[in-house]
């Protein structure tokens, strides 16, 4: 770094050469001609018509700023623009970035793909695809440091591919490669939202309060958007491949005449590539369809994993098509604010090296034909966003960031910030090597958390770190990062409260050398606006993992589970010191903890008996209410004696299929039954209220279906409507009578209505 460099960097007083009305003309000094083309300098100032964000839809000149993230003094201006001032420090052998200056960044440095036509970036993406549409990112930090650094080349990308695919060849040869990990859903914080409407209308439960979640299933006042497949039940997608929606009459709870949507069509899927309706979201206008497909790993055809944003409009009598943007990657997570669209995927791009691979036992891995740089198509190994695959452009370099050591992983996380009234270019994008799992996401900050592996002392993951984004209306700049021991449950594991990140984490000790025995304990751990550890308790409730978590303003609720679930209160108004309160044992464990009240908190989850035999699902009510003490204040168990799962609920692992209203004192959820057995069963969805320390069962629907049970039931106005892989049925919520059924177009309904118009002749 030069001298006049470190000493602009190091100067609280902007030069007259950095200031913002003078940055065009030193960017047209210092920079290069074209967009970036994977080149470590170069820069272009150009002007477009781009479409505005504040939702005016009105177009105009603006001058677009594309530059190369790298160490100069032009980055060193560009970071200046958004109001603070970037420090690079060498770390490593690289610049790592820091900040300790950089404070309310709302503004950020954005791009919008609208700024090629589709006919350029068709052509692009058809010879290169080396273009990037994406400008560097910014980052905004306190006293923190985010722990990644940028991308150095392409070339650079695609031997991390290439190299991670030959280390996981090898660690998975010999190992079943069908095995699947088994993932643990949500559980806490907001209440239900009636999108805009005048009638009482649910929707998903919000950890956050004004930061919306996916589902399967959306309704407003008119009607229900529900994820549905057409192949029978035991092979088809995770949840559909179509969106159908059902009109209902919110004042006799009726069904109208159903539409499918055609996403697959909408989305440019071919039929013969595996595609899932991963979630939806709905506003006052737009429907949003979030649509992953499968790759194609080998041949002339060879495309990556993508997640599909579709957009529909609802303001009129049907759905109308409106949009559509593509990214890289399969789906994994997602949130929405206003009409922005967070969205995260994770591309594995080792698939596509791998597939070229042959094992050989002396060896190793080696390629049947050598993959180089020169011959492969970026988008295999190289984050992109699009109006479509074939004219999606790259991430730019300055947007790609890589652990410091360049360890290798052929997994890579993209964020994207998506305005849905034009998804077919994102905001701007940012991407991290690794695997990230569940995220948590605030109002103006998104975290994601990657988990290390150490298969030498500890195949269940030792260390967390997670790196924190500041969002701004759909602009994403890296903050910070931070790690801790041990891996988290699920979202509610994370939260953030007065400036602090606080997270509860299981880990596991390897206790003999050689051996697979490892002891599981557990932690909470309390980070600084920086990422910086402050405080923690560790090794709370030893040979117990964590079963669920809710945060509430200075208190923690953990329960932990091996044959008890204790529930623990811990505080946390002294971000330094947290303390446990108090520890309340009780049978079985919660897999959901939810605010009911200021003085309770709602568990569902799993009845067992006092050896740890899990016989059923149960709901029990804590109070809360006398400084951290925790009492019982009412427990409904639905079991049979000491039979294992007797009863099992899906709304145990998938926290979406409860339905859960204080305001309306409504709690519902599905149910599977069997005799002791097992050679009988019996689907149903149940509707609990709670009063004065007591659950009592309002009622129950019965399932018609023959293999489907109900997967998520809301209300409308006074009609409870659930709904399953087969059907939909509505009942009035005050007397639990039916008042409509239909059915689904499904190979399985079919085949009943055949058989019953048999039998009838």
């Amino acid at each position: 770094m030069s001298d006049k460099i470190k000493e602009i960097l190091e100067t609280p007083i902007v030069p007259d050469e950095l200031k913002p009305e003078n940055i065009p003309e030193l960017l047209e000094k210092r920079g290069g001609k074209g967009i970036s083309d994977g080149t470590e300098t170069g820069g272009v100032l150009r002007e477009e018509s781009i479409k505005t964000l504040d939702g005016s839809g009105k177009s105009g000149k603006k001058k677009i700023i594309r530059t190369i993230c790298s160490y100069s003094a032009v980055a060193a201006a560009c970071l200046l623009i958004v109001g603070g001032i970037m420090k690079f420090v060498p770390h490593a052998g690289k610049d790592m970035m820091t900040a300790d200056m950089i404070t309310n960044n709302t503004e950020g440095i954005k791009s919008d793909g609208k700024r090629k036509t589709s006919s350029t970036k068709s052509e692009e993406a058809a010879s290169d695809n080396a273009e990037s549409f994406e400008e560097g990112c910014t980052e905004t930090s306190v006293n923190g440091s985010f722990a990644y650094v940028n991308a150095e080349s392409y070339e650079q990308l695609f031997d991390r591919a290439k190299n991670a695919k030959l280390t996981r060849y090898g660690m998975l040869a010999g190992i079943d490669e069908d095995v699947i990990s088994e993932e643990a859903e949500d559980s806490s914080l907001d209440e239900e939202w009636n999108n805009g409407a005048e009638t009482d209308v649910y929707d998903t439960l919000r950890q956050v309060e004004g930061v919306a979640e996916s589902d399967i299933i959306k309704a407003n006042d008119r009607g229900v958007f529900y994820v549905t497949d057409n192949t029978p039940i035991y092979v088809s997608a995770w949840y559909g491949e179509s969106v159908t929606y059902i009109p209902v009459d919110k004042n006799t709870g009726k069904f109208g005449e159903k539409k499918i949507l055609d996403v697959n069509a909408d989305a440019g899927i071919p039929e013969n590539v595996w595609s899932d309706v991963s979630a939806m979201y709905l506003t006052d206008e737009k429907l949003t369809v979030i649509v992953s497909s499968g790759g194609i790993s080998e041949g002339e055809n060879a495309k990556p994993a993508t997640t599909t944003v579709l957009t529909y409009d609802i303001t009129g009598e049907a759905p109308a098509f409106s949009g559509r943007g593509v990214q890289s990657g399969n789906y994994s997570s997602s949130r929405m604010k206003d009409n922005i669209l967070y969205l995260v995927t994770e591309e594995t791009s080792w698939n596509f090296f791998r597939y070229g691979l042959v094992y050989d036992e002396e060896e190793g891995p080696r390629e049947k034909q050598e993959k180089t740089y020169a011959d492969t198509d970026k988008r295999m190994y190289v984050p992109f966003y699009g109006e479509s695959y074939e004219n999606a452009g790259c991430l730019d370099l300055g947007c790609i960031f890589i652990p410091e050591d360049d360890t290798e992983d052929g997994s890579t996380v993209m964020i994207s910030g998506i305005d849905i009234n034009s998804p077919e270019s994102a905001v701007s994008s940012a991407a991290v090597s690794g695997y990230s799992g569940d995220i948590y996401c605030t109002a103006d900050a998104l975290y994601i958390q990657q988990v290390s592996y150490n298969g030498e002392t500890d195949w269940n993951g030792s260390k967390t770190t997670f790196s924190k984004f500041a969002l701004a209306n759909g602009v994403i700049s890296p903050v910070a990062s931070g790690t801790v021991k041990g891996t988290v449950l699920n979202q509610f594991s994370m939260d953030e409260y007065n400036g602090y990140f606080r997270t509860a984490t299981t880990s596991y000790e390897k206790l003999i050398d050689g051996e697979w025995n490892y002891q599981p304990s557990n932690n909470v751990f309390v980070l600084d606006a920086g990422m910086n550890v402050v405080g923690s308790i560790t090794d709370i409730a030893p040979d117990e993992t964590i079963k669920s978590v809710n945060f509430q303003g200075n208190t923690a609720y953990v329960v932990t589970y091996e044959r008890t679930d204790p529930l623990f209160a811990i505080d946390l108004s002294d971000p330094e010191d947290p303390v446990i309160t108090d520890e309340f044992k009780i049978n079985g464990y919660s897999s959901f903890l939810w605010k009911w009240d200021e003085d309770h908190l709602l568990g569902f989850g799993v009845d067992a008996t006092s050896e740890g035999i899990e016989t059923g699902v149960k709901l029990v009510m804590f109070d809360v209410s006398d400084n951290g003490e925790l009492k019982e204040d009412g427990y409904y168990a639905i079991s049979a004696g000491d039979t294992y799962h007797s009863s099992y609920s899906t709304a145990v692992y998938d926290r979406k299929a409860l339905l859960i209203d204080p305001e309306k004192n409504l709690i519902g959820f599905p149910l599977e039954e069997y005799d002791k057995d097992y050679t009988n069963s019996a689907r149903s969805y149940l509707v609990f209220s709670y009063e004065n320390g007591q659950f009592t069962e309002k009622g129950r629907i019965d399932s018609h279906s023959t293999y489907a049970g109900f997967d998520r039931g809301l209300y409308i106005g006074d009609h409870l409507y659930v709904f399953s892989h087969d059907e939909a049925v509505s009942t009035d919520l005050e007397t639990m009578t039916e008042t409509d059924r239909t059915e689904f177009d499904t190979p399985d309904n079919r085949k009943k209505n055949e058989e019953t118009a048999l039998a009838g002749e």
